[in-house]
């Protein structure tokens, strides 16, 4: 898969490169990302699936998990996004 980079957005692309790397290298990583409406977040995340993608290959599964909020969800953390998680797994074991 192909991933354009995005205008303007070199050094972003590049720490979320980095992060690509590191979770193909069996790292386990967590981004959050936070802004304005309207200042690209679904962009990054875009192309952070899109490499995601391109890179993985044989490299096994991985999975993707967003959620939105506003500020005053802040003290929930990860609890809505950890359950998408654990719902997506299927019965424990």
């Amino acid at each position: 898969m192909i991933v354009a980079e995005l205008v303007g957005r070199h050094d972003e692309c590049e720490a979320l490169d980095r992060l690509v790397a590191d979770v193909l290298a069996g790292t386990s990583r967590v981004l959050v990302m936070r802004g304005d409406a309207g200042v690209g977040k679904s962009a990054l995340l875009d192309y952070l699936s899109g490499r995601m993608a391109g890179e993985a290959g044989g490299h096994g599964s991985w999975r993707v998990v967003s959620a939105v909020g506003v500020e005053s969800e802040i003290g929930a953390g990860l609890q809505r996004p950890a359950s998408a998680v654990r719902a997506s797994a299927g019965p424990s074991r």
